[in-house]
């Protein structure tokens, strides 16, 4: 259980190596965000599981591990008011205070989005940005909360910015985003009520996790479905207190986005997408910068472009096709007038 292990025994570095407990083995267990392959993190379970300390764990290993200067943090409880991050709200790494409501959230989801676009076109990567949610079940089941987070989840890595979210049971539905289930792939799972919520909270069958003993109890599933049975380090109010303070916290300008309607119009696909264009994503290999230029449109249509061949990819998968480009085939261009797609 982890009572039996503090986060002062881990092994840590300055860095984005984030340790998180030890395996069966004695070994440390680790998750490291720099690491293309671990853009994300999601931490599931039922009440109880330590799905909460689990998220305090990053925030501290995160806060602990680098400066101010070289990342930031954006953490948000909606459901609770704030109450999971309360003792991180002096922190110095906040790029805004700890945000408690909905409309708040939104906004600042879509100030990330912007954030994407922003950095997409000036080539920045820093400071690594991590959005951190509690109980993200709150916002997930809110049509207009999926979009941002399915953006920032598909390519925010490529630009410095990452994803952590904690939840209870998280159900098929909840998780049905393409961008968000496809680059979750790194998770903690605790004990939750039944073998099918295991499989939709680690995303592979038969990991046990319905069978794990309680707090601290865990799997860490990375990527390739690879699942280790840790106990994670608890947190305790004494290491929140030894973390450095700040007595001011800055403030994110949110004010374009105080029209809710506004953003979420913004949080819909703006244009049509050509058949051409989809075909391209489905079967190019790159990041978003040269899907964009192959295609010679921005990066955020070339996002949203991409978001939907994923889409269609598995619904292709799971009719039992294979997509499997023509050797020496270059990106195509539209020669003739095509129906545009329409999706929204």
């Amino acid at each position: 259980m982890w009572y039996n292990i503090g986060v002062r025994v881990l092994p840590r570095c300055r860095s984005l190596k984030a340790p998180v407990g030890i395996d069966v083995e004695h070994r440390p267990a680790r998750v490291d965000f720099g690491n293309p392959l671990t853009p994300h993190l999601l931490a599931a379970g039922t009440t109880g599981s330590g799905k909460t300390n689990t998220a305090r764990l990053f925030v501290y290993d995160l806060a602990t591990g680098n400066s101010p200067r070289d990342l930031n943090l954006i953490l948000m409880d909606t459901r609770k008011r704030g109450t999971a991050w309360r003792a991180f709200a002096s922190l110095p790494h906040l790029a805004h205070p700890v945000i408690t409501s909905d409309e708040e959230a939104l906004r600042a989801l879509s100030w990330a989005v912007a954030e994407l676009d922003r950095r997409s076109i000036d080539g920045r990567t820093t400071p690594r940005v991590f959005l951190a949610i509690d109980e993200a079940q709150a916002l997930l089941e809110e049509d207009h909360f999926v979009k941002p987070i399915g953006d920032l989840a598909a390519v925010g890595r490529e630009f410095g910015i990452h994803l952590l979210l904690a939840t209870q049971n998280p159900t098929a539905k909840m998780l049905g985003d393409t961008s968000i289930k496809r680059n979750m792939t790194t998770r903690l799972v605790g004990k939750v009520d039944s073998a099918q919520a295991a499989q939709v909270a680690a995303g592979v069958k038969g990991t046990g996790a319905e069978l794990l003993t309680g707090p601290g109890d865990q799997l860490l599933v990375g990527a390739g479905g690879i699942v280790r049975r840790i106990t994670t380090a608890l947190v305790t109010e004494a290491d929140m207190g030894g973390l450095p303070r700040s007595e001011t916290v800055p403030y994110l300008d949110l004010d374009e986005y105080d029209d809710i309607d506004h953003v979420m119009e913004q949080a819909r696909p703006k244009a049509p997408m050509l058949p051409h264009q989809v075909a391209n994503a489905l079967v190019f290999q790159g990041g978003i910068n040269k899907l964009a230029a192959a295609l010679r449109v921005g990066n955020d249509r070339a996002t949203r472009i991409k978001a939907f061949a994923d889409e269609v990819r598995e619904v292709l998968d799971n009719l039992g096709y294979t997509i499997i480009p023509h050797p020496g085939n270059h990106p195509v261009t539209s020669v003739t007038e095509e129906e545009p797609i329409h999706v929204g």
